[in-house]
């Protein structure tokens, strides 16, 4: 009989509870210091802020890194707050948009990654360099390498770049490579 009266309550205790929230966010947020790199923000910060409220404030530093909040998750926050609270003097973790969390010491540290590596041509069976990695194209799976099936057409590796898609062998179509990994 009561039930409007009752969810209009709880919306109010709702939408109380998440200015709450977002104010301890913010609050965390503005320890955050710019650095030529992306920020720092003092780990114990998110580590020993409430969990809802530094995965918040996690995304805000994240989005505020990126330069935008599409495509980052509660997955990337929670790495974020893991890696703050992981105790270890030195760790990083790889985020979305070329971005790594690092910790230094006391600091958190959120930098943009150096340029992408420049594309290369892929040559079967012969290993090659792309950036830190070592890449060897196979006609055959095999571990350690990348097994594709046979094209006459040039194959060439390069860093991921927004719009790429690649279509697997027994797909409908086309995926777009965001979407595979």
């Amino acid at each position: 009989p009561r039930a409007v009266e009752h969810m209009g309550a709880a919306a109010g205790v709702l939408a109380r509870e998440h200015a709450a929230l977002e104010e301890l966010a913010q609050a965390l947020v503005r320890q955050a210091v710019d650095t030529p790199q992306g920020l720092s923000i003092p780990r114990s910060a998110l580590a020993e802020a409430p969990p809802a409220a530094a995965e918040r404030a996690a995304l805000h530093l994240l989005a505020a890194a990126a330069g935008h909040r599409r495509d980052l998750t509660a997955a990337h926050a929670e790495a974020l707050v893991s890696l703050a609270a992981s105790g270890r003097e030195a760790a990083q973790v790889s985020m979305p948009y070329g971005l790594t969390a690092r910790l230094g010491g006391y600091t958190l540290y959120l930098e943009h990654t150096g340029t992408p590596p420049p594309s290369v041509d892929l040559v079967p069976e012969k290993v090659l360099a792309f950036g830190l990695w070592q890449v060897r194209l196979s006609r055959s799976p095999e571990p350690g390498a990348l097994a594709l099936a046979s094209t006459d057409q040039p194959l060439h590796l390069t860093a991921w770049r927004s719009g790429d898609r690649m279509t697997l062998p027994g797909s409908r179509g086309s995926r777009s490579l965001k979407r595979l990994c």
